[in-house]
């Protein structure tokens, strides 16, 4: 009876001692807490720095237009560069300068614009609609036929008007004269005044229907020379030096050269 009883227990004990092995325990159940990182010791990179901006270069200075006293349209004092709006023509780099003292040195060539239609180193600036006055300090001292420093009104052959500190031989007793010469809308004309000045002013005047050219050996001591009625609307003036037929070049210095109202 005891035998009997014995192995009942023992299969009920094996039972239980395998139902407990296959049971999961509490340590091998999932968690759901987030799995946690440990920090690394490695040190994150700083910021890298921003660049600066790269200085934009600076732009090359552009000379302006010298301030201007009441009544003064433009002016040049040719002080190492040119004010803006001066056009070349037929330039020749090796034939003009600016002196240290701020003159514009032109040596003038064997061409002219009155006889050949062409002038090397012509200097031209537009004119101002309506009445005004043009003024320039020059010196020279022509010696030769047909050497000459001029101011030009200038549109072609048949339409010009020239007043010049110039040289012929046979148009005047010595030669040495300040002329005025023009051909416009069918007038023709020339003056002239004996000099032998080579330190002076010319002027050129356009008022109303009149142009006038003068000459002075100090400034504002205007003697004219020739004046004309004009019925032609020029559109430049313009400055140069010409040798023509002359052995030598004429050196022509030009201190300053203004546009203003008359």
């Amino acid at each position: 009876m005891r035998s009997k009883y014995s192995i009942v227990f023992l299969v009920l004990f094996s039972f239980i001692f395998s139902a407990c092995q296959a049971a999961p325990t509490e340590a091998s159940l999932p968690t759901n807490e987030p799995t946690k990182i440990p920090p690394s010791s490695t040190p994150l990179p700083s910021d890298t720095p921003i660049p600066s901006e790269t200085p934009l270069p600076t732009e090359t200075p552009i000379p302006t237009n010298t301030p201007l006293p009441a009544g003064v349209l433009f002016r040049d004092d040719f002080e190492g560069v040119f004010q803006p709006g001066w056009e070349w023509e037929n330039e020749k780099p090796d034939h003009w300068k600016f002196s240290g003292d701020g003159w514009l040195q032109i040596d003038g060539e064997r061409n002219s614009l009155l006889t050949d239609q062409v002038q090397n180193n012509l200097l031209w600036y537009p004119l101002p609609a309506g009445d005004f006055a043009i003024v320039a300090h020059i010196k020279a001292s022509p010696t030769m036929d047909f050497q000459q420093v001029t101011l030009y009104l200038y549109e072609d052959p048949s339409n010009y008007v020239a007043v010049n500190r110039g040289f012929c031989s046979f148009c005047v007793a010595g030669g040495g004269a300040f002329f005025m010469e023009y051909k416009t809308s069918g007038n023709v004309g020339a003056y002239n005044f004996v000099t032998d000045a080579d330190d002076f002013y010319l002027k050129i005047t356009s008022v109303g229907n009149n142009i006038s050219g003068y000459y002075a050996l100090a400034l504002d001591e205007w003697v004219r020379i020739g004046q004309f009625g004009n019925y032609f609307e020029f559109m430049k003036v313009g400055i140069g030096v010409s040798s023509v037929g002359a052995a030598d070049e004429l050196v022509g210095l030009i201190d300053f050269f203004e546009i203003s109202l008359p």
